[in-house]
C-alpha cells in the first residue's frame, strides 16, 4: 500500500488549464459529478490529452483572470513557476499536492472568479482543496480516471514535498 506518513495518498487527474489553477490556488474547488469520502494529501495530475475545447478553455481562462482581482504577489516561488510553464510542459505531469479538506453537493461556491472557474449547478460536488504545494518541476506520471494510487516514485516526491512544508 502507497502512504505518506499513516495515510494512503490519492491522485486524481484533472484537465488543464484546471489542474494549474488549483495548483497556483486560484481555484479553491474541483467539481465532480460524484462526492468522496476520501480527505488528506491529494496530488493534482494534468491530463496529457491536448484538444480544441482544452485550447479554448484556456483563452477563456485568460481572459477571466486578466479581469479578476486575483494577487499573484501571494504566490510562492514554485507556483509562480508552475504559472508561467506553457501547458505543453505540464501535461501528463504531477504538479502537486493540495488538501483536500471537504466535499460537499454546491450550487455554487460564493466567490464570483470561483463559479466563472468551476461547473456547479444541481448534482455537482466541490472538492475543496486547500495549501497547495507544487513541485520544483512536474512529474511525469500516468494519469488515470477517479481516485488513484500513485506509483512508489512519485510517493517519494510527494514525501519529500510534503517534508518541505
Amino acid at each position: 500500500m502507497s502512504t505518506v506518513g499513516s495515510s494512503t495518498i490519492k491522485a486524481i487527474t484533472i484537465w488543464q488549464p484546471y489542474a494549474s489553477l488549483i495548483m497556483i490556488g486560484a481555484k479553491r474547488f474541483e467539481t465532480r459529478s460524484w462526492p468522496t469520502s476520501y480527505r488528506g494529501s491529494l496530488v493534482i495530475h494534468a491530463a496529457k490529452r491536448w484538444d480544441e475545447d482544452r485550447a479554448l478553455d484556456c483563452l477563456v481562462i485568460k481572459r477571466i483572470m486578466q479581469d479578476s482581482d486575483f494577487d499573484e504577489s501571494k504566490l510562492t516561488e514554485s507556483q509562480w513557476r508552475l504559472s508561467r510553464l506553457p501547458f505543453s510542459d505540464t501535461l501528463g505531469r504531477a504538479l502537486g499536492v493540495v488538501d483536500l479538506v471537504n466535499c460537499r453537493q454546491m450550487d455554487c461556491s460564493g466567490s464570483e472568479l470561483e463559479n466563472q472557474l468551476g461547473s456547479f449547478g444541481p448534482g455537482r460536488y466541490g472538492w475543496e482543496c486547500e495549501n497547495p504545494r507544487c513541485f520544483e518541476q512536474p512529474i511525469y506520471h500516468t494519469g488515470k480516471q477517479g481516485l488513484w494510487v500513485p506509483d512508489v516514485h512519485l510517493q517519494r516526491s510527494v514525501a519529500n514535498l510534503l517534508s518541505e512544508s
